[in-house]
């Protein structure tokens, strides 16, 4: 798969599913399906992004996809293909270690898009897919969910972003409405406004 700005800049020598960079652009998330894994490239030259490490996430998969979520300080990458989330430490990308999986129970099993978001001090993961959940990841040995919300749609929720201080959590549905959270306590979150355009999509 090729990664392009107006021209090729980078190819890599898998069929990844998706490819998540780092703040620097100096390294490459990348992940593939049957078998599913996460695969980490050194990018500082994107003419010959090299493969510096590798790490199995899971068995074969039905799902087309794995997203990917990497946190505020770039020490833990979150893999998820709406069935599990995997918890990754990254501080080495070298060696990358899996330390910690949930398994969801989806709002729609039928829809396959997930999007996430972590908190400021990486102890909360936010999730959307037709719905909204929030886990509690602080032990990653120990995942809890913490709070669920389906939003009644049925088309999935196109996009998740987070506020620069991660309490506000704005939510983009595919049915052309903006959900606003405040998020500020993770395990209480009130929705404060939404906002409906004409467009059938809103994506952030």
């Amino acid at each position: 798969i090729s990664l392009a700005v107006g021209r090729e800049l980078a190819s890599f020598d898998v069929e990844a599913t998706l490819i998540l960079l780092s703040r620097d652009e100096k390294l490459a998330y990348v992940t593939t399906r049957n078998p599913q894994r996460v695969r980490i490239y050194n990018t500082s030259d994107f003419r010959s992004p090299k493969q510096i490490s590798s790490v199995d996430i899971g068995k074969r998969s039905s799902r087309m996809l794995m997203f990917l979520a990497l946190s505020p300080d770039e020490t833990v990458l979150c893999a998820s293909n709406n069935e599990d989330v995997k918890l990754l430490n990254i501080s080495d990308p070298k060696a990358p270690r899996l330390i910690g999986s949930y398994k969801m129970e989806t709002h729609n099993p039928e829809l396959t898009f997930v999007s996430m978001a972590f908190t400021q001090d990486n102890r909360y993961l936010f999730i959307a897919e037709v719905g909204f959940r929030i886990l509690d990841i602080s032990n990653s040995q120990a995942i809890t969910e913490v709070y669920s919300r389906d939003l009644s749609i049925n088309k999935p929720l196109s996009t998740i972003s987070a506020s620069h201080d991660r309490e506000l959590i704005y939510l983009a549905d595919g049915e052309g409405a903006l959900n606003i959270f405040n998020v500020s306590n993770p395990r209480e979150p009130k929705i404060i406004s939404t906002v409906r355009f004409n467009d059938s999509t809103v994506s952030s």
